[in-house]
């Protein structure tokens, strides 16, 4: 179910009997709860998608890593999906810069390398990502994650809610709630990366599988 920032918040106010315009819980208090909830999610569970356009320079074949990106699911040069490689499939050499369609990529030091270079400039490139919240502001703003874990996020706010009035007992039942909710999300994690073998969170040049790169956050 689809909700706003201010319905998730009428929620949680309902559940704890808080009054609206409480200044103990204020507004903007209760979007840092959302905030921080949604970027749980997020790392834990890859759960936000966003497609990032550019184009082509002939010439130019590196692309920075797109804002707030945790992981890449594909690249696509003229609507056509690049093979994920290492830097060690190169063909570029100190003296020669292959040039032409590219058909594979590489990532390293937060930048996209196309291989071989671009030989034209406006051809579009879409980079497909799991990211990270947006920042949210007011009780206006678009809730990042998607329907499904809008209702969820009132049990971390809850949690977040008690743990502040001091109602420590309270506030374990509804963090362990939500608890469940994030190892659904890291279980979903874990099928996407399953699924996709292409998929790229950081990346070396020695290769290898580098989707364990938050490991200690995801496991811990």
């Amino acid at each position: 179910m689809s909700i706003s920032i201010g319905q998730l918040i009428g929620i949680c106010q309902t559940s704890y009997n808080a009054a609206s315009g409480d200044t103990f819980f204020t507004d903007g208090w209760y979007i840092s709860m959302i905030w921080r909830a949604e970027t749980e999610l997020a790392i834990q569970g890859w759960v936000i998608e966003d497609t990032f356009v550019t184009t082509s320079v002939s010439g130019t074949r590196e692309l920075a890593y797109p804002t707030n990106t945790l992981a890449i699911r594909e690249v696509r040069y003229a609507y056509k999906k690049l093979s994920k490689e290492t830097l060690a499939e190169d063909p570029k050499t100190d003296v020669t810069d292959p040039s032409g369609t590219p058909y594979i990529y590489a990532i390293w030091d937060n930048t996209i390398i196309l291989m071989p270079t671009p030989n034209v400039t406006g051809d579009t490139i879409q980079v497909r990502a799991y990211v990270s919240p947006s920042q949210l502001l007011s009780s206006t703003d678009t809730l990042n994650v998607p329907s499904e874990y809008c209702v969820q996020m009132a049990d971390y706010i809850l949690a977040q809610m008690c743990f502040k009035d001091q109602n420590l007992a309270l506030g374990q039942v509804y963090l362990q709630k939500w608890e469940q909710t994030v190892e659904r999300c890291r279980q979903q994690r874990k099928r996407r990366l399953r699924g996709d073998k292409q998929m790229v969170v950081k990346d070396t040049y020695f290769g290898g599988d580098n989707s364990n790169r938050f490991g200690g956050v995801f496991n811990g």
